[in-house]
């Protein structure tokens, strides 16, 4: 009820509507400076923008010609029997195609985190069932980028 001369009081319901909604927009804001702040920090002391791009391009198999050439060097290899390969051996079959190709002019940075895994033998497999080629991030990229 309101008195002449005086605001109209509000209800409590209606007040609290109204504060949960100024809360909650300070909670957006702080929310979208953050995230570009941790964005720029990424992109800028981390590299996350390269790192993303190199998956992209070594994993996702978008750099054609150094795929098609590892690839070319590597069949000979993943034909035999898993057992009788070499980690070694395949690392130095990744970096003749690195060497060998446009990949070269890669940032080092990247490339030193490009690598050759082996999976688990089982019997009667094959190269071609363990070869694994990998792209190793650390720090905050890994966070990013790992389940």
């Amino acid at each position: 009820m309101a008195v002449s001369g005086r605001r109209r009081l509000r209800p409590a319901a209606e007040l609290l509507w109204d504060l949960e909604g100024a809360f909650q927009g300070k909670i957006d804001a702080a929310y979208f400076d953050t995230s570009k702040y941790l964005l720029d920090v990424l992109s800028r002391d981390y590299l996350l923008q390269e790192h993303l791009q190199a998956m992209r391009r070594y994993l996702l198999l978008g750099q054609g010609d150094f795929i098609r050439h590892l690839m070319d060097l590597l069949k000979p290899e993943l034909v035999r029997a898993a057992s009788t390969l070499y980690q070694h051996n395949l690392t130095g079959i990744l970096e003749t195609a690195v060497r060998a190709t446009n990949a070269q002019y890669d940032h080092a940075e990247i490339l030193k985190r490009l690598d050759v895994r082996l999976l688990e033998v089982t019997p009667g497999s094959t190269g071609w069932d363990v070869f694994s080629l990998d792209y190793h991030v650390d720090g905050p990229i890994a966070t990013v980028t790992n389940p």
